[in-house]
């Protein structure tokens, strides 16, 4: 089956997040590790768009952000309900005014982390402190019998802000013209010049 990465699509229209919330209750390391989080959260996160982009206002399915997050509509959250092992957070989206923008979108944490790359293969740059990270990845090769069915999305454990949709997922995107989605066919995907989520 074929695979994508799935990356952010900017435009100067979408709205940004920069920063975390000051109040965060864990390292934003954590959203990298695959755990739930939810158990440390007792409120929605609050996030405000980027005052670096003030033209940035318009909110989409996968919103825009420098954060690594995964930060999806309503509408994206429905599809991907009982896709995968996903942990939906609450939070809020802060416009420039200081006014709610959104308290629809949530952060979707995913779960799976997946250690499926064909190291022989695939173009991977292993991160010099630690030999289970990669600093860069491109011309993705996947381990055909390390690939479960039934897990429609997942992160690279190596590079977890690198984000995979397998086929059916990807269809179901594009039928449903969701915004601010950028789908890489994995051969393609070279980390140093898409953003992965």
């Amino acid at each position: 089956m074929k695979h994508y990465v799935m990356a952010l699509e900017g435009d100067e229209d979408y709205a940004t997040i920069d920063d975390h919330p000051e109040d965060l209750p864990f390292k934003s390391f954590h959203f990298r590790k695959g755990k739930p989080l939810m158990p440390k959260i007792s409120e929605p996160l609050v996030y405000k768009f980027s005052k670096e982009k003030p033209e940035g206002r318009e909110l989409v399915d996968l919103q825009y952000n420098t954060l690594g997050l995964f930060i999806v509509s309503e509408n994206f959250k429905k599809i991907l309900e009982g896709k995968a092992n996903i942990e939906f957070i609450p939070i809020q989206l802060i416009d420039h005014r200081g006014n709610v923008a959104s308290d629809t979108h949530c952060l979707a944490n995913i779960l799976d982390l997946r250690d499926v790359i064909d190291k022989e293969k695939s173009e991977c740059r292993v991160d010099p402190f630690d030999d289970d990270e990669f600093t860069r990845l491109s011309n993705l090769v996947f381990d055909e019998d390390k690939l479960v069915e039934d897990i429609h999305i997942f992160k690279i454990k190596q590079m977890p802000s690198t984000v995979i949709v397998d086929e059916l997922l990807a269809e179901e995107i594009k039928k449903n013209q969701l915004e601010g989605i950028k789908l890489v066919p994995i051969e393609e995907f070279d980390s140093a010049y898409f953003m992965g989520v």
